[in-house]
């Protein structure tokens, strides 16, 4: 198991509660970790939570999403969890909440 991309268009609940009442608004993508998020991957996303393909939120969601990879990995992540992800009047894309967990076994990095 590597990490793991989970999205909703559900955002700002909590997704055990997506999970039980709207399970089929859960997508999730496994990364392979020798591989990485790929631009598909990314573009996927931003569509599975609700923006649409083509706009200029999604391509900052698609920018947001892999930017938070390189995060994940640079910073040695267990966990980068950022819910709610809101669409601003003025199309940007932003994190309004985030909870994120470090290696401990990476401190001497």
């Amino acid at each position: 198991g590597g990490p793991l991309l989970v999205g909703s268009p559900r955002g700002g609940t909590s997704i055990e509660e997506v999970a039980q009442t709207n399970p089929e608004l859960i997508f999730t993508d496994p990364i392979d970790i020798d591989v990485g998020l790929s631009p598909e991957m990314a573009h996927r996303m931003a569509t599975n939570i609700g923006l649409e393909e083509g706009t200029d939120s999604h391509g900052k969601a698609v920018t947001l999403i892999t930017n938070l990879y390189s995060m994940f990995l640079g910073c040695d992540c267990t966990q980068l969890e950022v819910n709610p992800v809101a669409e601003t009047p003025q199309g940007d894309v932003v994190v309004c909440d985030a909870k994120v967990n470090f290696d401990d076994n990476a401190e001497f990095r």
